[in-house]
């Protein structure tokens, strides 16, 4: 990853912000995929008690119960990453501000 101190930060920036989008919305992809699947081979998901769904004559009923329940995860998830996001926000902005400085001072030194 050869380039300047600027490209390592942006790619840096750009990383963790994907990071923090994943882990907010990862439990809703969970949750959806096992909703998905249970609707494809034709599963009653409820929260209580998950009717019959075999898999290869595997009963997943537990597992793709657990999965989409695992969507209230989202409660805690997205509160954590919005105070993530925030940090990042000031992270960023004083990236871009000192960056915005020394643009200035480089433009004042050659007027």
């Amino acid at each position: 990853m050869a380039g300047t101190r600027r490209d390592r930060a942006l790619f840096w920036l750009a990383l963790s912000l994907a990071g923090i989008a994943l882990f907010a919305v990862f439990p809703l992809l969970l949750s959806f995929a096992a909703r998905e699947a249970g609707d494809a081979l034709g599963c009653d998901l409820r929260l209580v008690a998950p009717g019959p769904c075999e898999i290869f004559g595997l009963d997943a009923a537990d597992g793709l119960g657990q999965l989409y329940d695992f969507g209230f995860a989202v409660l805690l998830t997205w509160p954590i990453a919005g105070i993530a996001f925030c940090a990042w926000l000031v992270v960023f902005v004083a990236i871009a501000g000192r960056r915005l400085v020394a643009v200035r001072r480089e433009r004042n030194r050659q007027e």
